[in-house]
């Protein structure tokens, strides 16, 4: 839970004032936008120290319909966040409506941890000279922002820097 990732905390949409509005023309009602905005996967080619993490980079999406809303649709600042799967759904102008939908996005752990699942397996190997030795391997799936390696590596930093004041 301590390896962090980018995640969509904040969202502003046509400045409506809650999430039960509804905006004429989107078939779609706002709380379904934002749960689709949850699915989105976000990546950066800096690496995690070199952010600071108050730090909050915004997206913007502005369209005009009719329309079918994906993620790839958001601009940021230049060399900043990349959307891992910009073909997931946001939603769906129906008439000539006009969206604009803004995202803050920051570094947090936690909920939006990268790492989706981690297997082990604890293989015993027999060698030349009759000893016993043990050997570990790990399966790690990922969404796609970290790759499996870089993920151990981070973890493996964590637990150091954890057990080595002891």
């Amino acid at each position: 839970s301590d390896l962090t990732g980018f995640s969509i905390v904040g969202v502003r949409i046509n400045n409506l004032k809650h999430e039960f509005s509804t905006i004429p023309g989107l078939r779609e009602d706002i709380l379904e936008i934002i749960l689709n905005l949850k699915e989105i996967v976000l990546k950066s080619g800096y690496s995690f120290q070199e952010f600071n993490k108050k730090i909050s980079i915004q997206g913007f999406l502005h369209q005009k319909g009719p329309l079918i809303l994906t993620a790839g649709m958001f601009q940021f600042p230049k060399n900043t966040i990349q959307i891992l799967n910009p073909n997931q759904y946001i939603g769906t102008l129906i008439d000539t409506s006009e969206i604009f939908i803004e995202i803050d996005i920051l570094i947090i752990d936690g909920l939006f941890m990268p790492i989706k699942r981690v297997n082990y397996k604890i293989k015993l190997i027999h060698d030349t000279k009759g000893k016993i030795r043990e050997s570990l391997l790990f399966e790690i799936w990922t969404n796609g922002s970290i790759t499996p390696k870089r993920s151990l590596q981070e973890s493996l930093k964590l637990l150091l820097t954890l057990f080595y004041p002891l």
